[in-house]
């Protein structure tokens, strides 16, 4: 999607199946950006804890370091997850609301089966929350020394943000894996894989996309939520009866139009997101 972005990687497993150094990486991208040795505007996240119906958690340390990502100018984007397609089992780190949750759909853009799905508004006054602007102020109160009991409202919020292509998606992949040996192609160097880990660096693609027509305007770098509102508010929210705001919320991402809304200076706010279909209180 931004095939002339530089990149800074990571590998944050231990033999490609635990997760254990998510904190780690974040400091050491942290450092190196607070040291000018990169310029990072955002991150891609394929990966999350499964069926994840717990409230958000402000003190968990991943949801910790992608706000201090978020202050230092980065935003955040997160796959939704592969627990789909069971209501109430988005990742926990896609509930926070200075990231972006992303969703998987097919190349016909109908959403997976796996994709990972948001809550239903069934009444309750935190784990129901769609307002991203309620709950993104009252994080950042937290984050201010409020005490949590002291903060009325939702930390977190219960829905995807956009969608993405993460059906059967082609990219690089390892002759050894055990995916070529298991599945081959005929292409040792490429593979086909899906899930909510594909759509989310497709997005990450367009987000910067946002970023790079900012800076080739205007000389600066975005505000992340600022990407983030607009990469919402351009959404295509109607394009097949799988799009729900427990599925999709704001809709297919359309890098096309979040970029015209970039080029003047004309991006989105959470004004335009809360109030969108799907995604109102």
């Amino acid at each position: 999607m931004a095939p002339d972005a530089d990149l800074t990687v990571y590998f944050c497993g231990v033999g490609g199946l635990l997760i254990v150094y998510i904190v780690a990486a974040y400091d050491d991208m942290l450092r190196r950006q607070r040291e000018g040795e990169h310029d990072v505007q955002v991150v891609s996240n394929s990966y999350g804890p499964a069926a994840d119906d717990r409230p958000f958690v402000p003190d968990d340390p991943t949801n910790v370091a992608t706000w201090a990502a978020h202050e230092a100018g980065i935003l955040p984007v997160f796959s939704a997850g592969n627990s789909g397609p069971e209501r109430g089992t988005l990742n926990q780190y896609a509930k926070a609301p200075h990231v972006l949750g992303v969703a998987a759909t097919h190349a016909d853009q109908t959403v997976t089966d796996v994709s990972s799905r948001g809550r239903p508004q069934d009444g309750s006054r935190e784990q129901d929350n769609y307002n991203r602007h309620a709950a993104y102020e009252n994080l950042a109160a937290l984050h201010d020394g409020t005490p949590e009991d002291e903060i009325e409202g939702p930390l977190g919020i219960y829905r995807n943000g956009v969608a993405a292509k993460g059906g059967d998606v082609t990219s690089t992949l390892n002759p050894a894996d055990a995916l070529n040996v298991t599945e081959p192609d005929g292409e040792r160097y490429y593979g086909p894989m899906s899930g909510t880990s594909m759509s989310c660096p497709v997005t990450v693609g367009c987000a910067t996309l946002v970023v790079d027509a900012s800076l080739e305007a205007h000389g600066e770098a975005p505000a992340p939520v600022d990407v983030l509102t607009t990469l919402e508010a351009t959404a295509v929210e109607t394009v097949h009866d799988t799009y729900t705001a427990e599925s999709v919320d704001a809709g297919y991402v359309d890098a096309l139009a979040a970029v015209q809304r970039a080029e003047p200076g004309e991006l989105a706010g959470f004004d335009e997101i809360d109030l969108a279909p799907g995604s109102h209180e």
